[in-house]
């Protein structure tokens, strides 16, 4: 087709570029074929955005369309169109920001940008315009001066002003440094996230935005002795942080913090932990924070440190994860020379074909027995691991005998005692937040723009001062994971310190424990507590019962001071006491063993015997005497804590199963070393963490 003489080209406006109505030119005709070569030059001006770019360079693909008209119609097949990348000259590269401050700490932010033009800007000749930083943050983060000849102004409403006062040259890099503080204010906002904001502003225009937070996480300061240590993670959230003084409130417990996002794990070089605490709460999140990267040797330390010394884990771990804190694996030798050899004379395995490889399950069984023989030798009152290695000697190897290679025998320093005190709660999550809580959790108002944020699953109205007074607000949850704390708390600190909130009437002696259409007072939980470290120690196989011993003196101790185990118009003062001895001589009878005269000296009949002279102690503590009431064996029979509350006592709980492959071990131990290289390496270059964008 034959284009006219006198057609119109023009480009059409669009969202993203505007042009002039008049900016056309006027064709002259051109045949089939015929190439028509336009010298007019089109400007076109690219709209501004409606909204700044965050977190990332404004890009954006733009189309632009020409086409000829002719009579105020568009000629068929003139529309042409090409696509151009908009993008400002200007862009921030990366920020270097630290993610989280204490009180009263500061720190420099640092700000890389880049010139992608082939022009000029800042202040100069031939500037194509002008260039500033403004950094905005919480009130509760102060932008400072660097120092008294600092390239930057503070506005009066707080904010960081940067304006570029020399030259940017074109396709070049440069940086700016604000300094900030926090104000120690925050105090009483740790875990917060305060937020910032650092805008880039062209020829006075907003044309990039970054934004983030600054995490608030508290000092540590290894000169103050507390309670107990809380070791948090990243996970760890404001209304966390509330859940938990909470709980330590209803104890009266003081508490410092260990934060593995800002310290690392507990083996700080700079910091020494150890000695600060009696009790130690390790929230596990697994891969952030793992007991593969606790040395062995300063947890040992702490559990042996004093008779209260303690740890608490809650999180998604198993039991045997422990163990590389409970045993040195560093030191791999067997537990003395004289019985190492008579264990390589057994360590063999029968065979009828000759020259068979032992399968794993066989390597267990048979290390299992070692370590179990090892363990009655002492009643159980510690705690042994046998590592194998499943590597046939083929030096010592001859037929119907089949020797593998040696065993290493390894005795934890924690005895049945100190591991009553060691705890895990095992949890899918592990926040107290994730799941019931007996209260409702109300988290006070960074500022007045902001609402306080009240657990939807909390909401509770509060009628006087004396709910406002009291922590607990409803029933405790034994499924909750605040609640299972709780009552590992309570195993923490023993029976004697667990009964003083009966005596000095506590709110906790008047909360009701629930578990699915169950519920239980805080008597039956006291005596929960009690038969729960009687059936551990059954279970466990121990001869003498001393925690049980222990436990029927603290009970001595209790009832000498507070003389409430009378009986007075037909019922009892004290009814965790009533119901204790109902319940063991319930758990007696189940145990309940028919004796001949082969039968005297076995294990469980001498168990019985014991279990028979404590409920003997126990009724000689009363005034009155109480007769066995089997018409309440079913409620009683429920009346144990630790599987009420799903504990796990790692260093105390009866194991089937504590035998490890020489080749874990192994992997430990070089895992152990790069771990702390890496450490190491990450404290020198980064001093605190950094986020960057």
């Amino acid at each position: 087709m034959v284009l006219p003489n006198g057609s119109v080209l023009s480009f059409r406006s669009t969202k993203y570029i505007s042009n002039d109505i008049n900016d056309v030119s006027v064709l002259t005709g051109a045949n089939i074929n015929e190439v028509l070569l336009d010298s007019h030059r089109f400007k076109c001006h690219m709209n501004a955005p409606s909204t700044c770019s965050v977190n990332r360079p404004y890009i954006q693909p733009v189309q632009i369309t020409s086409e000829i008209h002719l009579l105020n119609r568009v000629f068929n097949g003139s529309e042409v169109s090409t696509t151009l990348i908009c993008q400002y000259p200007i862009q921030i590269t990366d920020i270097q920001m630290p993610s989280f401050l204490g009180p009263n700490e500061q720190a420099v932010v640092n700000i890389n940008f880049t010139n992608i033009s082939a022009r000029s800007y800042g202040e100069c000749s031939d500037s194509a315009g002008s260039v500033e930083f403004i950094l905005s943050t919480n009130s509760l983060i102060k932008v400072v001066l660097m120092n008294e000849k600092s390239l930057y102004q503070i506005t009066s409403d707080g904010r960081g002003l940067y304006r570029i006062n020399d030259k940017i040259l074109p396709k070049s890099r440069r940086h700016i440094r604000f300094k900030i503080a926090l104000d120690n204010k925050v105090k009483n906002q740790v875990y917060e996230n305060l937020f910032w904001n650092i805008d880039l502003l062209l020829r006075d225009t907003l044309i990039e935005r970054r934004t983030n937070n600054i995490r608030v996480i508290p000092l540590f300061m290894p000169n103050i002795r507390a309670d107990l240590l809380l070791v948090t993670n990243s996970q760890f959230s404001r209304a966390e942080f509330l859940a938990y003084q909470n709980l330590f409130r209803l104890f009266n417990y003081s508490s410092q913090i260990w934060d593995i996002e800002r310290y690392g794990v507990l083996y700080n070089s700079e910091l020494k932990w150890l000695n600060t605490a009696d009790l130690i709460i390790f929230i596990y999140s697994n891969p952030q924070s793992t007991f593969n990267t606790i040395k062995s040797q300063l947890f040992l330390q702490h559990m042996n440190s004093s008779e209260n010394a303690g740890f608490i884990c809650i999180g998604n771990c198993e039991s045997n994860e422990l163990d590389f804190a409970l045993f040195d694996y560093n030191k791999l030798k067997f537990i003395n020379t004289k019985q190492k050899k008579k264990s390589e004379v057994n360590n063999h395995l029968w065979s009828s074909i000759g020259f068979r490889r032992p399968n794993v399950e066989e390597l267990i069984e048979k290390a299992n027995k070692i370590r179990i023989n090892f363990e009655k030798q002492e009643d159980h009152k510690f705690l042994y691991q046998v590592v194998y290695n499943n590597a046939i000697n083929t030096e010592t190897t001859h037929f119907m005998k089949v020797i593998y290679g040696n065993k290493y025998l390894y005795k934890s320093t924690l005895d049945s005692q100190v591991g009553n005190r060691l705890i895990m709660i095992t949890s899918a999550n592990s926040l107290l937040v994730a799941s019931h809580l007996p209260f409702p959790l109300v988290t006070p108002p960074l500022n007045s723009n902001r609402q306080s944020d009240i657990d939807p699953l909390c909401k509770k109205t509060l009628h006087n001062k004396s709910e406002l007074s009291r922590i607990i607000q409803s029933e405790i949850d034994l499924t909750s994971n605040f609640d299972r704390l709780l009552c590992a708390l309570l195993f923490y600190q023993g029976f004697e310190k667990s009964h003083a909130i009966i005596s000095e009437k506590h709110e906790l002696a008047n909360c009701v424990f629930k578990i699915g259409l169950n519920k239980f007072s805080f008597d039956e939980v006291l005596a929960s507590l009690a038969m729960s470290i009687i059936e551990r120690e059954y279970d466990r196989g121990t001869l003498e019962f001393p925690l049980s011993k222990q436990l029927v003196q603290q009970i001595a101790n209790v009832i000498q001071k507070g003389k409430d185990t009378t009986y007075e118009h037909g019922r009892y003062n004290n009814k965790w006491f009533y119901l204790l001895i109902q319940s063991l001589s319930e758990y007696i009878d189940s145990k309940f063993v028919i004796f001949f005269h082969w039968h005297n000296y076995t294990e469980k009949v001498k168990q019985r015997r014991q279990l028979m002279k404590i409920l003997h102690d126990l009724h000689s503590l009363s005034t009155y005497k109480i007769l066995t009431n089997k018409q309440i064996n079913q409620e009683v029979r429920k009346l144990r804590l630790q599987k009420l509350a799903n504990l796990k006592f790692p260093a105390a709980d009866k194991r089937e199963n504590c035998v490890r492959s020489i080749n874990e071990i192994q992997a430990w131990i070089e895992e152990q070393k790069f771990n702390e290289i890496e450490s190491s390496t990450e404290q020198l270059l980064y001093p605190y963490v950094v986020q960057k964008f």
